[in-house]
């Protein structure tokens, strides 16, 4: 499939003719306007308090620290959603949640959506992408802008229902590096399924053997007497598959950059770390994530490593969204931000961001600044009768200084407070009220057998 884009930039009235998906090659490719290479990593559902270079007590992630260390970290960034699909369309088309109210497995990304992958091309970009995750496969439309899109859907064979691990990642994205006789430079996207359950690797903090198998359904409520199942041991072990698949996504991570070393190129290659969502294990009512709005879940990070760069580099306080690590890869490309896109240049445009962000779950909505977290809750969703019992139906507000844990309710302490998020919430939910012309959804008879299986494989369908 071909089609033609005009994409707008900021530079005066430039406009760049850009052809997405595979077929890029069959036009006129355009000059190149940067030197810098671009390497986004994904990880799904990693939870930032579970990372060494955060102080956890066990070295989850010594490649990941090593970039943190020598680059910027930004420690509070808000997923568009508490699931992988609505988040992951954001970061392709750097917009909110409510300008594109993809979340369904089977959603399609219309083409009327600028990817970044369109954006870096119209740059002189070769592009490629390597995803681990079902829902954001070529079928869906998501190759758009990829002279190169591997998703594995039709690569599995007999493997077609088990967990795609970060190792065929990483060999895709190498044979990529290794192969490569461009001299343009490079934009490429990972994104890798750990440590996302099943936990299929071996952890160093294993007590025992423990099957390598989901303890609950990525979207299942477990009901009291299953949690009562969970002894202290089976937590413990849990805590440990989940942090093994850390390790190990980290450890691929490692020899990732090592052939970007070998290269050559590394010197060259900023290189982004960051995650969909976080995960809940079992802290308050389950081992999942699209129906929990707390910030195991909804708090996450984003690592810059830009060795091409001398300006200072520190971590930084700024709320930043998901949707806006395009735009900041963009500029610390010396590339343009093109108009389409909602997200801020978190390094060169900080100030331009919102007070609020907002994140959409399974189950309601988030508004969150730096201090306060708003959550709606409407419990029209499996489970909830068992959510409700953690999560009330209704509206709570979360002084997130005070109370980091989100144990305590303070609308009625902070009526000013309130009142302004829930303003700001119902302006966002008037957004998604209105009628939507550009959602398309693929049925499950629709997908491929390959995609379902490994929708099944994660827990997502039956």
């Amino acid at each position: 499939m071909m089609r033609e884009r005009l994409v707008g930039t900021a530079v005066g009235s430039l406009v760049v003719l850009a052809l997405a998906t595979c077929a890029c090659g069959e036009a006129q490719q355009p000059a190149p306007r940067s030197e810098k290479n671009v390497l986004l990593i994904t990880l799904d559902a990693l939870r930032q308090d579970h990372l060494s270079f955060n102080g956890y007590d066990r070295q989850t992630s010594p490649n990941i620290d090593l970039l943190a260390q020598r680059g910027t970290v930004f420690r509070e960034m808000v997923p568009t959603g508490c699931s992988t699909k609505a988040s992951l369309t954001s970061l392709y088309v750097s917009q909110g949640y409510r300008h594109h109210q993809i979340m369904s497995h089977g959603g399609v990304l219309n083409e009327r959506f600028l990817t970044l992958a369109e954006a870096f091309w119209a740059q002189g970009y070769d592009t490629a992408g390597f995803v681990a995750t079902p829902h954001i496969l070529a079928e869906m439309q998501y190759d758009q802008g990829f002279n190169r899109y591997e998703d594995f859907a039709s690569q599995m064979g007999g493997d077609a229902g088990k967990f795609l691990g970060a190792d065929r990642i990483v060999d895709a994205a190498l044979d990529f590096l290794h192969g490569r006789t461009d001299e343009r430079p490079f934009f490429a996207y990972l994104h890798l399924e750990e440590p996302h359950p099943p936990w299929i690797h071996d952890s160093p903090w294993l007590e025992g053997d423990e099957p390598a198998e989901l303890f609950f359904k990525c979207t299942e409520i477990p009901t009291d007497e299953q949690l009562a199942a969970v002894d202290e041991a089976k937590r413990r072990n849990l805590i440990a598959k989940y942090d093994g698949a850390i390790h190990f996504a980290d450890e691929q991570i490692g020899r990732l950059l090592d052939g970007l070393r070998q290269r050559g190129v590394l010197d060259d290659t900023i290189v982004a770390v960051s995650t969909d969502h976080g995960m809940e294990l079992l802290e308050r009512f389950s081992a999942t994530h699209g129906l929990n709005p707390f910030d195991e879940v909804v708090k996450n990070f984003l690592v810059i490593h830009d060795p091409t760069s001398d300006s200072s580099q520190a971590d930084t306080d700024v709320q930043g969204r998901i949707f806006d690590i395009g735009p900041t890869l963009l500029g610390l490309a010396g590339l343009p931000i093109p108009d389409d896109f909602d997200g801020i240049d978190l390094i060169h445009d900080a100030d331009d961001l919102p007070e609020f962000a907002f994140s959409q779950c399974y189950n309601g909505e988030i508004v969150r600044s730096s201090t306060f977290k708003l959550v709606r809750i409407t419990q029209a969703q499996q489970g909830s009768r068992l959510v409700a019992k953690f999560v009330p139906e209704g509206l709570m507000l979360f002084d997130l200084v005070r109370d980091p844990g989100e144990t305590a309710d303070v609308q009625a302490l902070q009526p000013d407070q309130f009142w302004r998020m829930q303003e700001a919430l119902e302006d966002y939910l008037a957004d998604l009220g209105k009628e939507y012309e550009y959602s398309e959804e693929l049925s499950d008879e629709e997908l491929s057998e390959e995609a379902l299986e490994r929708l099944r494989s994660l827990g997502y369908v039956q």
